[in-house]
């Protein structure tokens, strides 16, 4: 028994060693780098913000929701400037979630936007919900443009 535990010690150190040269060895290489470098400080959201989804439409920047000490209900928005950075944020909302939400999903398809789920947070208790979103941006990146948000409904 004291054998097998010997050879399973050697057997991972060996790997690890093994690892460790890898590594080593590729650290300046193309695998070894972010794609996405260098990242840059952009313009920060308006307010500290989590547990939202988030889309483009028009080079705009949305997100829909979320949380921090209490949940949202606004869907703010920033326009994509050519260089890639954010002009400041748009947070006067025409198209305000239909209930403040939280952990909810987004999918966008076209210029349909759809609102899965999430979570509400009524008396500090945590509730799941179910209900399913629609909204739709018009030519001009509007998102509901005087419209509201459709709600389907279960059946």
């Amino acid at each position: 028994m004291g054998n097998r535990i010997i050879k399973n010690i050697l057997k991972t150190t060996t790997t690890l060693f093994i690892l460790l040269l890898l590594s080593i060895k590729f650290s300046n290489s193309a695998l070894a780098t972010d794609p996405l470098t260098p990242w840059t400080i952009n313009t920060s959201l308006p307010f500290e913000l989590a547990n939202f989804p988030s889309t483009t439409f028009l080079n705009k920047l949305f997100v829909f929701g979320g949380s921090t000490t209490f949940v949202r209900s606004e869907t703010i928005s920033s326009s994509i400037l050519s260089d890639g950075s954010l002009a400041s944020w748009n947070t006067s909302s025409s198209a305000p979630l239909p209930q403040k939400l939280f952990w909810h999903s987004l999918i966008q398809n076209g210029n349909d936007v759809y609102i899965l789920g999430g979570a509400i947070y009524p008396d500090n208790i945590v509730n799941s919900v179910n209900n399913v979103y629609r909204g739709s941006f018009d030519s001009n990146g509007i998102l509901l443009n005087g419209k509201r948000w459709l709600l389907y409904q279960k059946g």
